[in-house]
């Protein structure tokens, strides 16, 4: 039976963690440089400089970690951006809105239910935005699609994309507030 990792995680805005936390953003920033990983297609140059770009840009949701005060850790990092970069048109999509990027689950815990754990973190946050939202993403990890379907998020579209196919994904969010 799998441990209720759910009770202490925190989902927290990078940007408040550079201010409020210092070592924590530290950690997260190394741990960003040193994704090498080739099966995952990760650079650390490239996602540190992703990362970069979006707390620059002070984007009106965020770069967020989830982080575990069990296990004093940051357990993974996404990015929730607005289509600034102009995705959909380069594409051919319906316009997206809003786009989650760079969902990463640290090695030491996939597998684990860290990844359902942060993406129900990420999914009560957009349904919270008081607002309807169009939000997509670019998937084709057979794991992560499992969690994004759980989520509700239906295929809408295919794109080719450096090393590999990319299949977009989206959902729809209402909030009845």
């Amino acid at each position: 039976m799998k441990k209720d990792i759910n009770k202490n995680l925190l989902f927290l805005n990078l940007e408040n963690v550079r201010t409020t936390n210092p070592l924590i953003f530290k950690e997260v920033k190394n741990w960003i440089k040193s994704l090498t990983d080739k099966s995952d297609f990760e650079d650390g140059d490239d996602f540190t400089k992703f990362v970069n770009k979006n707390l620059k840009l002070r984007h009106p949701f965020g770069v967020f970690i989830l982080f575990s005060p069990d296990i004093n850790d940051t357990v993974g990092i996404v990015s929730v951006v607005p289509d600034d970069q102009n995705v959909e048109k380069e594409n051919n999509l319906d316009k997206a809105g809003i786009w989650i990027g760079g969902l990463n689950i640290k090695k030491q815990y996939r597998g684990m239910g860290y990844g359902t754990a942060f993406f129900k973190k990420l999914d009560d946050y957009l349904l919270n935005l008081n607002k309807k939202n169009q939000v997509s993403l670019f998937a084709n990890n057979p794991v992560a699609l499992k969690i994004y379907k759980k989520f509700g998020f239906k295929k809408t579209g295919l794109k080719v994309y450096k090393p590999k196919e990319n299949i977009v994904y989206t959902k729809i969010y209402f909030n009845n507030l």
